[in-house]
This record gives structure tokens, C-alpha cells and sequence, in this order.
């Protein structure tokens, strides 16, 4: 009687999937035109998301921590610490010939105002010749200073061109120009994200487009989900570009993500909906009313892995890094777009497609194959659970040994500009000499005094005897020596008298002391890879020191900071390992709160949150192994967080979708429910796994490496996860813990829920298995399906 009664409030329930079904079959065109104007709409009002990224000027960092760089250069009339490093090599030696050359660049790159504020050279400034010209006679550079802002488009332009004055400079001589600096790496990852974009679409466009024409083998069939994704790309970043307008930040990062996390959920959710369409085609169902059934039964499904893959990356907002914050917005919307198209626009053509008989179903080929595979892990659970643990147990050890980097010209290749030149400076110079690291002193008062200069040389001599300071270059010593070791000695109070009147001092001033001479540098030169870590931990010890000389002199109401490359990936590294954590927590509790309310259950969401984090942490590791110990390469920074969130989240929706149905299949009982379970799922979403992670390799058609490194450690981790947590793990612990997984709720699905569910079929019996047209022969004594 209690059945009926559910059964009958099941039937009456109106539910937004059944009220969207029944429109989308009676209004198919309405709802393509539709999103067809959307789209056409969004490209009228807005740019393409590819010019808004390329008119946007990178930011490493939040505002609030570029505020003394943007000073700093404000001070000195150059922009915020953008500079480009012109090498000039002979391999013979430098002739006077080549120094004729070089004084004809300089001359040339100085007359260029518009986008260079100043030329730093031996010639004007002798001074500089123990620094600028190599120990080994071979080598000479100029130091660049560019008007336009760091990590602006205009940057990346003035950077071609003034590799092309150096060029067309050096021709028909013995030297060799080469352009680097972090200008020029900078600039270097804009041109070749740009170039990689339209190779790593295609390559993603043909991988799916194999994949599904081997799961349907009917060409209609294949160009739905792809129509319906192409459309979904195209909205999601017309909505993107519009957001930019009201602050949203992109990069060519995000367009990649963007692309990928479309084709890869919106071709999953395809794969769903007409699955479970193709069900109840074979069941002798009409198609409009399969169409509505389906999107009824498997909306909510997608709905829920759609918002927790959304949430999650929503959460990037409490982000502080612009890294992140450029990335999880956009990447939301991307999910949120994909999902509407597929319960809206893709039922929309499979409509019209299937009242042709264009999307009939062809016989399974797989199914035999999972049905068998899950007989065996019920039969022997613990066995499977131990052997699939092992495997991910060792790979996630190899996570332990990452070593991140926070080096920008790693991720490009060593054939671009700014490498190569990197390569000339390292093979003559010392790398700190690439990426200078100011100590700015900025004070209310003037410095040109002679108690503040001596101050600001006590300073700079304290700060020059802490381990591992190769040099500490400014004012009072610009070569890294004082400029008078005489008066050093004598009263302090007297040193800034003589270096008033010095040659040096005013040869000095411009580079090192603001026209108004309330803001002093100095250049600490390190011994460490200025890209180290090592480097990057010396930068408090430098500002310590600094600021323990402040106390009861001149200096003391100065503000001091500690500026460039290595002080950057020094405050990117600290707001790093805060932004993680907030991204752990935030993906963690977001996935489990999702997983309780729709499994209405405590005990599975555990295990099903655990298994996704193991997943995590193998892929991690496989990318460790990969990358840093079989090809040298370090892990970029940012790589572990963006995996983290895309499989947590949708590894977890796998694991939903699996153990929802096992629950729905439960009827009769959990192991007969899991093998039926495993048989109806198995096809279908590894399917959506090897799609989703086709999507990802994608990425590895492209040359910067932090997209390489991101498409291979989420499609990996997506593959270990299709094929070792949700295939061997996730059954076995479900075998194991039976109807206690359902806990606190009740253990079993009722006959009207089951019914609902699989119309046209009975519910039943623990000895049967209507499902697969075949029956479960079970084990008399320890109640163990057996395989046939």
C-alpha cells in the first residue's frame, strides 16, 4: 500500500527537469533560436575574449603589494621595474669594432622615446663597466628601461621591436644581440599562449570527436554533443568578456582552462543524457518521451556535478592571488554554461535528430565486460580494495618529492627570444644580474644629506655582510664598494660631504636616487639562483637587516621594501601556500556537503571524499615523476591548485553518479545492486572519463608549461580515476560496508523510487537481475554472485 502512495506522489511530483522536458520537446526550434541569439548577441556587444586578454596588463601580484613598485617607478620615471636586457656576444673577444656597435645601439635605443624612458650603458656611464662587461672579455649588455607598464600588451610590443633594432644593429658584424629580462620572458608567454590557443582547440576538437564517434558509431550522434559544445564555448566567453567590463580579470591561462573544462563537462553531461535516452529507446519507448525521461532522471545528476564543479571553483574568489582569481570565476561560468546547454540546447536536437531515427541506439559493447568486472570485486572486495590501494597509495608518495617553481621563463620553451638570451647572460654574467632586487628607501625628507647618506651606506654595508650577498650596488657605492674606504673610517658625518662633490656620485645619481631625493635604491646581488628558493627565504633577512639600522638616524621614518623578481615570487609564494589551503578547505567541504545532501548519508560521502583526494595525490605524483625526475623539469607553482579543484570536484561527480545508482539498484540488495550498478555506469562514464581527459591532453599540444604540466596531471588523474578508483575502488568499499553505506538513512531505495527510475521494469530479486536480461546465480551458502 505504502508503495502505491509513493508511487502515486512520484507520478503527480511536478519537478523543473519534467516542466523543461516537456518544453523542450514541444519547442525545439524556439529553444536553438535561442541560444542561437544569445550568442549572436554576446559577439555584437562584447570583444572577443582573445583581444580582451591580449589588452590586458598582467599582474603578479594584488594591487595593495605592487603599491611600492608603482612607487618606485613613479619616483624614478621608468615603469613598475619593466626593463629589458640587450646582451651583445663575440665569441673571439670584444673588439673595438664591437664597442662602436654598441655605442650606435645605445644611441639608437635612447632616440627611442616613445617607449623607452633610459639606456643603461658602460659608455655613459663608466662607472658600470666592471658590471656590464664580462670578466671573460666576450660579453656586453645594456639595460633597457621601457615606458609602457609590466606585463601590458604594449610591453610584449615594444619588446619585438626593440629585438628587431638589436637585430638589424648587429648585421654585418661579429656580435650577436640577443634580447632577455623579465620583460622579455613576459612578453615571450603572451606571443606563444597566443600561437598554442588554435593548435591546442584542434587538437581537443579531433581527440573527442574520436572518442565519440568509437562510443556511438552513428555520425549524428557524434555531432550533437559537438554542436551543442561548440555553441556552449562560444557563450561562456561572450559572458566571460562581458564580466571583464565590470572588473573580471583573464588570461591566456583562462581561455585554455575555459576551452578544456567545456568540451571536457559539457561532452560528460552529453554523454549522460543520451545514455540514459539510449535506455529507454531500447526499452520500446517513444523518443520525445524518451527524451523527457531522460532529462528527468538525469538532470538532477548533472545539475548536482555541475554545481559542485562550479562552487568549488566560485571559491577561488576568497583568493588572493590574481593567478587564481583570473582563473575560478570564469571557469564557473564555463560550467554553469555548459550544464543549461545540456539540459536545454542538446535535448533540443537529439528532439529532432530522434523523431528522424538519426540517434537510435547500436548494441552495447561493454556491458558483459563490467558486469563480469564487478562480479569479481564483490566476490573478493578486500582483495581488489588492497591491490587498487597499493597502486595509488605508491604514486601519491612521489607527490612528497615536488619541488614547485616560481621561475616565469621555465614554462617557455628554450628556443624562445627571452631564453636564449637568458643562456648568453648566464654563460658570462652572474643570473642576479637578469633579475635585479632593489632595497627602496622612500622617506618624507630629503636624502641628499650628509647624515643620510651616511646612514643609507651603514645600511647598505650591513645588508652587504649577511651570507650569500654577492654585492649591494647604489648611491654611496655603485660599483659595490664604497666609493671612498678612507673616509669610511673616519667620522660618518663626513661621508656624505665627499660624495657630494664626487664624479662617481653624479654619475650615480640618476640610477640610484629619485630626482627629488626622497627615494634611494640599492641593487643587492645574491649568490643564490635569484628563481630559488633559497633566494627567495634571503629576502627577510634582507629586509630585517635593513630595518635594524632605521632606529634613531635619518632613516628612521623611511619606509623600506624589498623589490623585484625574487621579492615578488617571494610575497606570490607566502600568499601561495595561504591560497592553497583556502582552496583545499573551500573544494573539500563544498564536494562533501554536496555528496551528504544528495546521497542523504554520511558513511559513503566519506569514502567517496577520501578516494578523490588518493586520486589527487597519485596524479600529483605521476606528474612528479614525469616531469621533474624523467625530464628535469620543475612543477610550475600554480599546477597542484587548479588540479586539485578540477579533480576533486569532478572525480567526485564519477563517484556520485556511480554510487546513486548502486543505491537505486539496491532494491534487492548491495552486491547484486553494485554489479548492476557497475554494468549500466561502467561504459557510460569511463566513456566521460576518457573524454574529459582527452580534453585535458589537449593542453600538451601547446609550449608553455604550465599548461603542459596542468592537461597531464588532471587527464592522468582523470584516467585513475575512471579506471582504478571509481572501477575497483569505490565498489569494493561499497561491498564492504553494505547497507551501513546508506547510514543514517534508510539502507534500501523503495519499489516506487526504483520503479520510477526504470520504467517498464519489475523490481527484483536478490536471485535476479531484469537489468541485464540474464539472471545472478548466487552462492547458496555465502551469498556471493558467481560468475558465469
Amino acid at each position: 500500500m505504502s508503495t502505491r502512495s509513493a508511487a502515486r506522489k512520484n507520478s503527480t511530483r511536478i519537478d523543473v527537469f519534467s516542466v523543461l522536458g516537456r518544453f523542450v520537446v514541444r519547442k525545439p526550434w524556439l529553444v536553438i533560436a535561442a541560444w542561437i541569439a544569445v550568442v549572436a548577441v554576446l559577439a555584437v556587444a562584447f570583444p572577443a575574449l582573445t583581444k580582451v586578454v591580449e589588452g590586458r596588463t598582467a599582474q603578479p601580484l594584488p594591487a595593495e603589494d605592487m603599491a611600492a613598485v608603482e612607487q618606485m617607478a613613479k619616483d624614478f620615471g621608468e615603469s613598475a621595474q619593466n626593463n629589458l636586457i640587450v646582451v651583445l656576444t663575440d665569441s673571439r673577444g670584444l673588439q673595438p669594432a664591437d664597442e662602436d656597435v654598441y655605442r650606435t645601439l645605445a644611441t639608437t635605443l635612447r632616440g627611442e622615446t616613445n617607449d623607452v624612458t633610459g639606456v643603461q650603458d658602460v659608455l655613459t656611464t663608466p662607472a658600470l663597466r666592471p658590471l656590464m662587461v664580462s670578466a671573460d672579455n666576450k660579453a656586453f649588455y645594456l639595460a633597457v628601461n621601457l615606458r609602457a607598464p609590466a606585463g601590458s600588451p604594449e610591453s610584449s610590443q615594444v619588446y619585438q621591436r626593440i629585438t628587431e633594432i638589436a637585430k638589424r644593429s648587429t648585421a654585418g658584424s661579429l656580435l650577436t644581440a640577443d634580447v632577455t629580462g623579465q620583460a622579455a620572458t613576459v612578453g615571450d608567454l603572451s606571443i606563444v599562449s597566443a600561437r598554442d590557443m588554435r593548435m591546442i582547440e584542434i587538437a581537443t576538437a579531433l581527440l573527442v570527436l574520436v572518442i565519440l564517434s568509437v562510443i556511438y558509431r552513428r555520425p549524428v550522434t557524434v555531432l550533437l554533443p559537438l554542436i551543442a559544445i561548440g555553441i556552449s564555448v562560444a557563450a561562456a566567453q561572450g559572458a566571460v568578456s562581458a564580466l571583464t567590463q565590470i572588473g573580471l580579470g583573464v588570461s591566456a591561462l583562462t581561455i585554455a582552462l575555459m576551452t578544456a573544462m567545456i568540451v571536457g563537462a559539457g561532452t560528460d553531461y552529453a554523454v549522460f543524457l543520451i545514455s540514459r535516452y539510449h535506455e529507454y529507446i531500447r526499452s520500446g519507448m517513444d523518443s520525445d518521451l524518451a527524451v523527457q525521461k531522460a532529462l528527468r532522471a538525469i538532470g538532477p545528476v548533472i545539475g548536482a556535478s555541475a554545481a559542485t564543479v562550479a562552487v568549488t571553483f566560485l571559491g577561488m574568489v576568497f583568493t588572493r592571488l590574481p593567478a587564481f582569481l583570473s582563473v575560478g570565476p570564469a571557469l564557473a561560468v564555463s560550467i554553469a554554461v555548459a550544464f543549461v546547454a545540456a539540459v536545454t540546447l542538446l535535448p533540443a536536437t537529439l528532439v529532432l535528430a530522434g523523431r528522424r531515427g538519426w540517434v537510435a541506439p547500436r548494441p552495447a559493447l561493454t556491458n558483459r565486460l563490467w558486469r563480469r568486472s564487478a562480479v569479481r570485486i564483490v566476490r573478493r572486495p578486500k582483495v581488489h580494495l588492497l591491490v587498487s590501494l597499493a597502486v595509488l597509495i605508491a604514486l601519491a608518495c612521489c607527490a612528497a618529492f615536488m619541488r614547485p617553481t616560481f621561475d616565469d621563463r621555465l614554462q617557455l620553451p628554450r628556443s624562445a627570444e627571452s631564453n636564449v638570451g637568458f643562456a648568453a647572460m648566464e654563460d658570462h654574467f652572474s643570473t642576479s644580474t637578469l633579475s635585479p632586487q632593489y632595497l627602496y628607501v622612500h622617506s618624507p625628507h630629503d636624502l641628499r644629506t650628509s647624515q643620510a647618506l651616511a646612514d643609507l651606506e651603514q645600511m647598505a654595508q650591513r645588508v652587504s655582510q649577511l651570507p650569500n650577498i654577492a654585492a649591494v650596488r647604489g648611491i654611496t657605492r655603485p660599483t659595490g664598494q664604497p666609493l671612498d674606504q678612507t673616509e669610511l673610517s673616519s667620522r660618518t658625518g663626513q661621508i656624505g660631504t665627499n660624495l657630494l662633490t664626487s664624479e662617481d656620485f653624479k654619475n650615480a645619481a640618476t640610477m640610484f636616487i629619485s630626482p627629488d631625493g626622497h627615494s634611494v635604491r640599492y641593487v643587492v646581488e645574491t649568490k643564490f639562483d635569484p628563481y630559488s628558493a633559497a633566494a627567495m627565504d634571503q629576502v627577510t633577512s634582507i629586509l630585517d637587516t635593513a630595518h635594524g639600522v632605521q632606529p634613531n638616524t635619518s632613516l628612521a621614518d623611511a619606509s623600506i621594501s624589498a623589490l623585484g623578481t625574487t621579492a615578488t615570487y617571494n610575497t606570490i609564494r607566502s600568499y601561495y601556500n595561504d591560497d592553497l589551503r583556502l582552496i583545499v578547505m573551500v573544494t573539500l567541504l563544498v564536494v562533501f556537503a554536496i555528496l551528504i545532501l544528495l546521497l542523504r548519508a554520511i558513511v559513503a560521502p566519506l569514502y567517496l571524499i577520501a578516494s578523490v583526494v588518493i586520486s589527487f595525490l597519485s596524479a600529483l605524483g605521476l606528474g612528479v615523476l614525469f616531469f621533474q625526475l624523467v625530464l628535469g623539469n620543475a612543477i610550475y607553482w600554480n599546477v597542484p591548485a587548479m588540479a586539485f579543484i578540477v579533480l576533486v570536484a569532478v572525480g567526485a561527480d564519477y563517484n556520485l553518479l556511480l554510487i546513486a545508482r548502486i543505491r537505486e539498484e539496491s532494491g534487492s540488495g548491495i552486491r547484486p545492486g553494485i554489479i548492476r550498478a557497475v554494468r549500466s555506469t561502467g561504459g557510460v562514464i569511463t566513456s566521460a572519463g576518457i573524454i574529459f581527459a582527452a580534453s585535458m591532453f589537449g593542453l600538451l599540444f601547446g609550449s608553455v608549461s604550465t599548461m603542459v604540466q596542468t592537461g597531464f596531471i588532471i587527464g592522468m588523474g582523470l584516467l585513475i580515476d575512471t579506471f582504478v578508483v571509481r572501477t575497483i575502488a569505490v565498489p569494493a568499499l561499497a561491498a564492504m560496508i553494505g547497507r551501513a553505506n546508506w547510514w543514517p538513512s534508510k539502507p534500501t531505495a523503495t519499489g516506487a523510487e526504483y520503479l520510477d527510475a526504470n520504467p517498464g521494469r519489475q523490481m527484483p530479486t536478490q536471485r535476479e537481475d531484469r537489468g541485464d536480461r540474464s539472471s545472478v546465480a548466487v552462492n547458496s551458502c555465502s551469498g556471493l554472485p558467481v560468475v558465469p
